[in-house]
């Protein structure tokens, strides 16, 4: 399948509250005419957004990035029970995995996407034991 990709670039000037300026660097990529992936940051200086664009846009070029970056995740819960069918079917597990594999996934940490996990919300899930 072919795909015919058009990236865009903008930087926008804006003025604060308190006069200082902004600058705001978004990325916009189509596929087909379809709006695919858009990113923004802003910036103090417009050189930093510059820098930022030619930074985005080439790691945006590798092959797979947009759809790495446009994939939704995978609650941890559902890895788990996941993981519970499918060992059980090479070998029978012990009571305290399971119940433990359990617990974990009936708990804040298991409502959370494989996308959202990060060590910061595994010690506060581990805190709460």
């Amino acid at each position: 399948m072919t795909f015919t990709t058009l990236a865009m670039a903008t930087i926008r000037v804006r003025k604060r509250a308190d006069g200082s300026v902004r600058y705001t660097a978004q990325i916009r990529i189509k596929r087909d005419g379809v709006q695919v992936y858009q990113e923004t940051q802003s910036f103090v200086r417009k050189q930093a957004a510059r820098a930022w664009i030619r930074k985005r846009e080439s790691t945006l070029d590798q092959p797979g990035a947009i759809e790495r970056l446009c994939r939704t995740g995978v609650r941890v819960k559902d890895m788990i029970d996941r993981y519970l069918i499918e060992v059980e079917k090479a070998r029978h597990l012990g009571k305290t995995k399971r119940g433990t594999l359990t617990a974990i996934s009936h708990s804040h940490f298991g409502r959370l996407s494989d996308t959202d996990t990060n060590t910061q919300a595994l010690a506060a899930t581990s805190r709460t034991w």
